[in-house]
């Protein structure tokens, strides 16, 4: 897979929930962030557990809801904003 994209909706409480449901229909990842840079550690962590080794995407696209999306690459600490 080259790339998969996560729906980011803010909680009322501040947090940030990123959300991907697998095209099988086998299960998805959830996880959170109070920052963009706890989002963005979380989402790398939760999509390194979901796949196996070499399955994971290359990249990982974050369209926020209501926002312009970024495009987050598949390495730790590295988010650059979607040029389109």
């Amino acid at each position: 897979m080259k790339e998969i994209t996560l729906i980011v909706e803010r909680e009322c409480s501040g947090a940030y929930v990123a959300s991907w449901d697998s095209p099988d229909g086998k299960g998805g990842i959830t996880t959170h962030g109070f920052t963009l840079g706890e989002l963005q550690d979380n989402v790398g962590k939760a999509v390194a557990c979901h796949f196996e080794d070499g399955q994971a995407p290359q990249s990982i696209r974050l369209v926020f809801r209501g926002v312009r999306g970024l495009l987050m690459d598949y390495v730790p600490n590295r988010v650059t904003r979607d040029p389109q």
